[in-house]
C-alpha cells in the first residue's frame, strides 16, 4: 500500500488557486482538458496538490472546489487505491539514483485503455517526474495524448518542463508552481510537526530550503543540523575545522548538498 499523501494548508493556499478556474470550468460545463503538466521545482508539492485536485475530482460531496476528505472517494484518491487511479513513478529510486520511466510501463497502460472509469468520473493516470522519461516512453505516452480514450485524464509532473518533448508540452495545459516563501514553508513544517515543533530549527530550514519543502525537511535532520554548525565553523576557523569538513561532506549525497 502506498503512502497517504498529506497536503498541507499552506500548499493548498500557495498553489490550489492555479486550478480553481479550470474545476469551475468543469463543475459548470462538464469539460476538462485531458492532458495537464505541473510543473515546479523538485520538492515544491507537485504530488501533494496533484492528488488534493484529485479528490476534489472524485468527491461525492465537493462544494465550491474543496473536497469532503471523507467521502470513500477522497479516502481512495489519498491513499492512491482507487480502481479508477494510476500512479507512475520512475524506476530505479533511491539515494544515488535519481531513476527513469521505462517504456514497458506504458505498454502496460496501452492495454488497460480499452475501459472506461468504474466508479469515478475520469480514470486518472499521473505521471510523476515525467522529464525522467526516456525518449522511447517519452514517443509512447506522446501517441497516447493525441489521441487519449474519452474520460481518462493523464496529468504529468516535472521539475523541469524544457526536458520533455515540445509535442508533449503543446498538448497539455501547463501549470507552473512557484517556488515556496520561506513563510509558506514554516507554515507547513509547523503543521506537519505538532507538538514536535520546534521553531527555531523550523526557521532554519524553511531559509534553507530555497522554496523547496521536501529540501526543508532534510534540514530538520539533527544530524544534518550538527553538519550546517560545524560548516558555518569553518568560516571563523577554516585550518582547525578543514579536514573534519571534508569527511563529514565525503559522506553522503545530502552532506555534500548541504555544504554547496
Amino acid at each position: 500500500m502506498k503512502p497517504k499523501l498529506s497536503v498541507p494548508n499552506a500548499l493548498k493556499q500557495a498553489h490550489f488557486p492555479k486550478f480553481k478556474t479550470m474545476l469551475e470550468r468543469y463543475q459548470r460545463e462538464g469539460k476538462l482538458n485531458p492532458s495537464l503538466l505541473i510543473s515546479g521545482i523538485s520538492g515544491v508539492g507537485k504530488k501533494e496538490i496533484c492528488s488534493y485536485f484529485i479528490q476534489v475530482l472524485f468527491c461525492d460531496q465537493a462544494l465550491d472546489s474543496e473536497p469532503c476528505l471523507a467521502c470513500p472517494s477522497c479516502k481512495r484518491a489519498a491513499d492512491q487505491q482507487d480502481l479508477d487511479l494510476y500512479w507512475i513513478e520512475p524506476e530505479g529510486v533511491d539515494e544515488d539514483k535519481i531513476g527513469s520511466h521505462k517504456i514497458e510501463t506504458f505498454r502496460e497502460l496501452k492495454s488497460k485503455m480499452g475501459f472506461g472509469p468504474t466508479a469515478e468520473p475520469f480514470k486518472v493516470v499521473v505521471i510523476t517526474e515525467a522529464d525522467r522519461m526516456t525518449i522511447a516512453a517519452s514517443n509512447s505516452i506522446l501517441k497516447i495524448l493525441e489521441e487519449p480514450p474519452p474520460n481518462w485524464l493523464f496529468i504529468l509532473t516535472a521539475s523541469d518542463s524544457s526536458k520533455l518533448l515540445p509535442t508533449i508540452v503543446s498538448r497539455c495545459v501547463e501549470i507552473k508552481l512557484a517556488p515556496l516563501s520561506p513563510e509558506q514553508i514554516f507554515e507547513a513544517l509547523k503543521e506537519e510537526q505538532g507538538t514536535q515543533f520546534q521553531s527555531a530549527a523550523v526557521q532554519v530550514a524553511s531559509r534553507a530550503g530555497l522554496g523547496s519543502l521536501t529540501r526543508a525537511r532534510y534540514f530538520l535532520d539533527p544530524e544534518l543540523t550538527k553538519t550546517r554548525n560545524m560548516l558555518l565553523g569553518l568560516l571563523t576557523h577554516p585550518t582547525a575545522e578543514w579536514m573534519r569538513g571534508v569527511d563529514l561532506l565525503s559522506q553522503s549525497q545530502r552532506h555534500l548538498s548541504l555544504g554547496l
